[in-house]
């Protein structure tokens, strides 16, 4: 947990960009380039040791998850006070999701699929609201 620890002081003591503090897919900065998204996949991979946390499609079973996720989502809170004008930046998707197709630039305005803002079908959350 030390690692844990000082992993997430480093970041929020030190990363000031949103894409660069938020996922790993900057992965040409090295091995030692540390980010949100690999404090999160840290924990997955500690506390799963082989159990539900581990694998995506049963992760959300383990009631650490729920607690897990809340801590993320508290760094990040977090990161945006030291961080107010710093956020979300037109990047390509690599991988593509069950929506969008690899390559596709996503930004501030892309859809958040699959949560509607409203009871229309069409009406996505999206980073900007």
């Amino acid at each position: 947990m030390i690692r844990l620890t000082s992993s997430t002081y480093q970041l929020l003591s030190s990363e000031t960009n949103y894409t660069v503090f938020s996922n790993s897919v900057l992965q040409d900065r090295g091995d030692s380039y540390n980010n949100l998204e690999s404090i999160h996949d840290g924990v997955h991979a500690l506390v799963g040791d082989g159990g539900h946390m581990t694998y995506f499609s049963m992760a959300s079973f383990d009631p650490i998850f729920w607690i897990h996720h809340c801590s993320i989502d508290r760094v990040f809170a977090l990161w945006e006070v030291l961080n107010p004008n710093s956020y979300v930046e037109p990047m390509g998707d690599t991988y593509g999701t069950f929506v969008l197709e690899a390559g596709t630039v996503e930004d501030v305005n892309t859809p958040l699929y699959p949560f509607h803002r409203s009871d229309d079908p069409n009406d996505f959350w999206t980073s900007g609201n």
